[in-house]
């Protein structure tokens, strides 16, 4: 029972990371506002689970941001330096920290009770690269 629980658990991790992934890949530095509707419409409508959705997002951007700066740190969301830096070299730093700023006021947004579905087209609009 163990090791069913776990092996669970382990599946769920692995799909919230593809989710997050799938996220990032679609908001990239060359993204148009379509892919990017569609990948911030995917996130999850209620509030509880957006709010970890964003969390793990957040934790993601965080590190491309720091290996883009620094390519020696220990990573929150990936399991390797190595794994951030690969995705990040897709973007620029400018891209990074207007993705990270979005997604942060969001969260910020969604704990103070904001309507979802106004915070998600916000959001999407406020995704577009300039």
């Amino acid at each position: 029972a163990i090791e069913l629980t776990n092996r669970k658990l382990a599946d769920e991790n692995e799909e919230e990371r593809r989710e997050v992934l799938r996220f990032i890949s679609a908001i990239g530095q060359r993204a148009v506002y379509s892919d990017i509707y569609s990948a911030v419409s995917s996130l999850p409508q209620k509030r509880v689970d957006l709010l970890l959705s964003l969390e793990r997002i957040i934790s993601a951007l965080r590190d491309l941001v720091t290996v883009k700066e620094c390519a020696d740190i220990r990573p929150i969301f990936f399991t390797s330096s190595e794994e951030a830096g690969k995705i990040a070299k897709d973007f620029s730093i400018k891209r990074l920290l207007a993705v990270y700023d979005a997604i942060n006021e969001a969260h910020g947004y969604c704990t103070r009770n904001a309507n979802v579905g106004n915070l998600i087209s916000n959001l999407a609009a406020r995704l577009m690269p300039n």
